[in-house]
């Protein structure tokens, strides 16, 4: 918060993040309104559903882009404009008869804005590090996070209410998302001059590696370096574990209605919103006690809590509030490991590869998910959703016993005057 306060080029990165997250999450929640509205809704929800994982698996390749483009801060501007400009589009279109086709344009008009907008993500990072201090990164990684999580949660619900109060006017809700990138791109240009200052320090020289030379670059730094080489590996079942758990809890609560809160879509809201609310207080609470905990520690209690959660969803007797302490305390644990392992990452790794190790990390992080999906949601379609809940338990459990493993065998950075860790 200190940072936020006093850091204008920092208070403007996460400014700007929180405005396009604001018409990232209206538009989500309403383009999946919109696709269950359709004739084929089972295949456009799936296809909706779906869509946010391209982005996420051409982060290599955004990230390279990113890391070999100078000038970031106007090329910053024009991506968030572009942005606009594509969702004034589909808001033209949006208005259209639906049919297939115009679905397909939508879906890819969206996957298109992600994946430019990923992009310019990553054209923020070599400028974060400039902005924050080495010894402040935990924290303002911790507070980014928090109130982008905040603002999601918040207005995927606003979404959802509004457009049935607005009689599903798609097309307003296409023209809000462009604004709300407008005025992103607008809190960029009213801090210009303070971050072309930053952004002068540092330019491409030079020609322009290849893709295959920057990536083998990203290769040998990870060989080089075993603790973020081991947290990346790490993170492959970790992640299909984390995505996998809100759809395996749905799928429950359909059948075992002892957990219900009076209904299955309160039970459904509740769960995402302490979910959420788990990760923006464990993003913001940094000075807690998990603070002397190594990050690898932290890991391991997360893949803890997975298993636990596991075993209370497996057992016939379980209740609703175990249910949900086992779901915050997952989601608390979880949002420690992100902030510091990007403070990490950005004191260790050059800037001239900032990016493009984040679009490793991010790509490699979620490769699995979808074939992580599909064998959980097979067994608990094909068998029962005990039985899935209770892979689940040993594949998390399997997953402490490996970090808690590598812990041992590997010491953790130390980010800027602090010192390593030590629990």
């Amino acid at each position: 918060m200190h940072e936020y306060r006093t850091n204008r080029g920092f208070r403007t990165i996460t400014n700007a993040t929180v405005l396009s997250s604001i018409g990232d999450s209206l538009y989500n929640i309403v383009f999946i309104i919109y696709a269950a509205s359709l004739p084929f809704s089972s295949l456009a929800v799936s296809l909706a559903s779906m869509a946010g994982l391209v982005p996420t698996l051409l982060g290599i390749i955004t990230g390279y882009w990113a890391d070999n483009t100078p000038r970031k801060v106007g090329w910053i501007m024009r991506v968030r404009y572009t942005q606009a400009a594509l969702f004034v589009l589909l808001a033209v279109a949006i208005s259209h008869t639906a049919s297939v086709g115009l679905f397909l344009l939508l879906l890819l008009i969206n996957i298109v804005s992600d994946t430019i907008g990923q992009y310019g993500n990553g054209l923020t990072i070599p400028l974060f590090k400039r902005l924050v201090p080495t010894t402040a990164l935990n924290s303002a990684f911790g507070f980014n996070t928090a109130a982008t999580e905040t603002v999601q949660m918040i207005f995927q619900a606003v979404g959802a209410s509004v457009i049935v109060i607005l009689n599903h006017n798609y097309v307003l809700f296409g023209l809000i998302n462009a604004a709300t990138f407008v005025c992103s791109a607008v809190v960029f240009h009213h801090a210009h001059a303070t971050l072309s200052k930053v952004d002068h320090d540092w330019q491409h020289v030079g020609p322009r590696p290849r893709l295959r030379t920057s990536l083998l670059s990203v290769w040998q730094l990870l060989q080089r370096n075993h603790f973020l080489l081991s947290i990346i590996l790490l993170s492959i079942p970790a992640n299909i574990l984390a995505s996998y758990v809100t759809a395996l809890i749905n799928l429950t609560l359909l059948h075992r209605r002892t957990l219900w809160l009076g209904n299955f879509g309160t039970t459904v809201a509740v769960v995402n919103i302490l979910f959420s609310l788990g990760i923006v207080l464990g993003s913001l609470l940094m000075e807690d006690i998990f603070r002397r905990y190594r990050t690898l520690s932290i890991f391991a209690l997360a893949m803890g809590c997975m298993a636990a959660l596991g075993g209370i969803m497996s057992w016939q007797h379980s209740n609703v509030v175990m249910m949900l302490l086992a779901i915050f305390a997952m989601a608390y644990t979880i949002a420690k490991i992100n902030p510091r392992l990007s403070a990490i990452t950005m004191t260790l790794v050059p800037e001239s590869q900032l990016a493009a190790m984040s679009g490793v990390d991010t790509t490699a992080s979620m490769i699995g998910v979808p074939i992580g999906q599909g064998l959980f949601l097979t067994i608990a379609n094909l068998i029962n959703t005990t039985t899935a809940w209770i892979a689940y338990a040993v594949v998390a459990a399997i997953l402490v016993v490996v970090t808690l493993a590598v812990r041992v065998r590997l010491t953790e950075p130390a980010v800027g005057d602090e010192q390593a860790p030590a629990a």
